[in-house]
């Protein structure tokens, strides 16, 4: 453009549409984690006067659902047509449902692991001596779970993942949501290092029991982005 030449219009055409692919997304992923955890913290205020989440519970899933997948998203963003529907639009069709039922959930793993913590309480203890170690890690686990099996739906590489967003075939972003996983399990299984982030080792029955709920919760979104059922509720297009 600095020479007066025609040519370089088409590579930065492709180029802004590659950065505006790649910001779209890495908004997707910060909005759900922004409300998610907002809407937690009003709807714990209801029903329990404990804040739900930590200051380092809280950073490391921000790090790993969220700050470390938006690094490779930019740099992995590829320039494409123009979608069919507008920005606004096809944020708001991908993070109302998955913000809604993500907040759902990990509300349900929380206050499950909250009742039996004060079912687990010696008679005659008061409300105050709860520990809440057990239901703020199941939390973490379940919010960590969640955010990383949003990345196989925001570039779904089979039909399987299609529900938010079309058919990408790119794998990379599964792979790294897989790898975060293994990081995840890793600070788990070092000593020190869940002890830093203040989480408690929940047993391998808990974390399949909540690897169970992260999947159907998957399985409930995909049927909400595929059949428009907010939509519908909500007498919106978002399509």
């Amino acid at each position: 453009m600095l020479k007066d030449s025609f040519g370089a219009l088409p590579r930065a055409f492709l180029e802004g549409q590659r950065i505006r692919n790649g910001i779209q997304d890495v908004l997707k992923l910060f909005m759900i984690r922004t409300f998610c955890v907002t809407l937690l913290i009003f709807a714990t205020a209801i029903v329990t006067d404990s804040f739900p989440l930590q200051n380092k519970q809280s950073a490391v899933v921000a790090l790993i659902g969220v700050g470390f997948p938006t690094l490779f998203i930019p740099i992995w963003a590829k320039p494409g047509l123009l979608p069919r529907r507008s920005m606004v639009r096809s944020i708001l069709h991908f993070v109302i449902p998955a913000t809604l039922t993500l907040t759902f959930v990990s509300l349900f793993v929380y206050l499950f692991y909250l009742v039996v913590a004060v079912l687990d309480l010696p008679p005659g203890s008061g409300l105050a001596e709860v520990n809440h170690a057990v239901p703020r890690s199941a939390l973490v686990t379940i919010l960590i779970m969640g955010q990383l099996l949003l990345m196989p739906f925001l570039k779904p590489p089979t039909p399987a993942w299609v529900g938010g967003e079309p058919l990408s075939g790119d794998r990379r972003y599964s792979m790294v949501a897989i790898a975060l996983f293994g990081l995840y399990l890793l600070v788990l299984a070092i000593s020190p290092v869940r002890q830093f982030f203040e989480l408690y080792p929940l047993g391998i029955v808990n974390y399949l029991f909540i690897g169970l709920i992260a999947l159907e919760w998957c399985l409930v979104l995909r049927f909400m982005w595929r059949s428009r059922f907010l939509d519908r509720f909500l007498g919106v297009d978002l399509s």
